[in-house]
């Protein structure tokens, strides 16, 4: 997910608190809320309290997976655009994934990075 303007991109939530938790001035549905409006956004405000305590990102990766699931289903944003990119990388990197929706293009999943043997 990437918010331009509006939180700093990438997939994790912790660059996007002033957009995702209910009681922020960036909160582009009811902003400035005391209290969260529905289950799901006390669900994500939770969430992203956990996942920036939890020291690991292994660990934090299950909030961080919930909290995009919570924001596909209930699309209280709907974002349309996404930047032409361009990056290289050297072939003998294994698992790579491209994904546009952060600005670590080529890197977002690095844990899941390898070296190929020859």
């Amino acid at each position: 997910m990437r918010t331009d303007g509006l939180g700093g991109g990438g997939v994790d939530p912790a660059s996007q608190m002033n957009v995702l938790k209910s009681s922020e001035e960036l909160h582009q549905w009811f902003p400035f809320q005391k209290n969260a409006s529905t289950d799901w956004e006390a669900r994500i405000d939770s969430l992203v309290e956990t996942q920036m305590r939890t020291p690991r990102f292994c660990s934090a990766q299950k909030s961080i997976d919930e909290v995009q699931a919570i924001l596909a289903e209930e699309l209280p944003m709907i974002y349309t655009v996404s930047p032409f990119s361009y990056a290289a990388i050297r072939p003998d990197i294994g698992n790579l994934r491209p994904c546009v929706l952060t600005p670590f293009r080529l890197t977002w999943n690095l844990d899941e990075l390898y070296f190929k043997k020859n």
